[in-house]
């Protein structure tokens, strides 16, 4: 539970999905997100367009994004809100989480999953420790882990908008759909999608991805009072 939840996170991903690199901007201004920030009711968003003929097949079953969105958003919403309780941004850079275990009601510290650092305004590189976000998860290709590792390594863009003192972080269409082969690896790991589903968004959900005109992951946080 941990894991996803800081990859639906920092996804983002979530995390959204939400992890090397520092904090220091080349002029050496402070981030202005550093601090605690809370995680809100209902965190999770997913925009999603694409042609009406761009469909995922299971079956006789056709399922348009539009219905797509609608069964995945309150998914990921219940797991961020049920393991998940609040993001840090750390002066030098680093990500801490506060996160609950699945069935457990001790809230614990995750520390030195993912790092970020800044150098353009609104937007965040996310540099995810690939080893660690997948330790638990058996069976893992060697081949697309390396592939991950190569994502994560150069940095996953999350891009920022704040309306007082919240703030939406999100994955843009072109970073998600260069994580098109990521998303059903980290979906793979998600206990309430039946397992006969998982196979098939393996092999629909990145064509589904590239086909789509406009898709965004989206993750509400809320400034912690100091």
């Amino acid at each position: 539970m941990m894991k996803k939840s800081l990859m639906y996170c920092c996804m983002l991903i979530c995390t959204m999905g939400i992890f090397s690199g520092c904090n220091k901007n080349d002029d050496k201004k402070p981030f202005e997100l550093a601090g605690k920030w809370n995680v809100k009711e209902m965190p999770m968003d997913i925009v999603w367009e694409a042609p009406d003929n761009v469909v995922i097949e299971a079956g006789k079953i056709k399922l348009t994004v539009k219905q797509l969105t609608a069964m995945m958003t309150p998914t990921l919403n219940e797991l961020v809100q049920a393991g998940l309780k609040d993001v840090t941004f750390t002066a030098d850079g680093k990500i801490e989480a506060t996160y609950k275990k699945k069935d457990s009601k001790e809230w614990m510290t995750a520390k030195d999953y993912a790092t970020y650092n800044t150098k353009v305004a609104n937007k965040i590189l996310l540099h995810p420790d690939a080893d660690k976000v997948f330790a638990e998860m058996k069976g893992l290709d060697a081949t697309k882990l390396a592939a991950i590792k190569v994502l994560f390594k150069a940095g996953i863009p999350v891009y920022y908008t704040s309306n007082g003192s919240s703030t939406r972080f999100y994955l843009d269409t072109e970073t998600v759909k260069a994580l098109r082969n990521v998303l059903p690896v980290l979906l793979a790991s998600v206990k309430s999608i039946p397992d006969y589903a998982k196979p098939l968004m393996a092999k629909e959900l990145p064509n589904l991805l590239e086909k789509s005109t406009k898709i965004e992951i989206g993750l509400t946080l809320t400034k912690a009072a100091n």
